[in-house]
């Protein structure tokens, strides 16, 4: 089965500002790479939300899972931070560095389960 992904506005400026600092710093190879890296992520976490590289954090939230981006032999740094919902639906709230606090970033709503709409 796979899960439709709803990326949230702020989760899609994460990604385009992390891109860019990734061009800015290491060039247009790098770049490609990371971008591929997220991609890979995206549809990994759309055929298996909760699967071997997925990690539910209730600590955080009661519905909040995170998905690392780092593969073998591809380095990475980001997560995805999301919740999943009864109608098949990923709801992307962040993509973060894993050093940041994680809790600090959640939007508000978050503390709430996911809406249907």
């Amino acid at each position: 089965m796979s899960w439709q992904i709803k990326l949230s506005p702020k989760a899609r400026l994460d990604i385009e500002q992390v891109l860019d600092w990734t061009l800015e710093q290491f060039g247009p190879i790098q770049h490609a790479a990371y971008l591929a890296l997220i991609r890979s992520a995206l549809d990994e976490m759309a055929s298996d939300p909760t699967g071997s590289r997925a990690t539910h954090r209730p600590e955080l939230r009661a519905n909040v899972w995170v998905f690392h981006i780092t593969r073998r032999g591809h380095r990475a740094r980001h997560l995805f931070v999301y919740r999943i919902s009864e109608t098949n639906t990923i709801d992307v709230a962040r993509f973060l560095h894993d050093s940041m606090d994680l809790i600090r970033h959640l939007p508000p709503d978050y503390a709430a389960e996911p809406s249907d709409d």
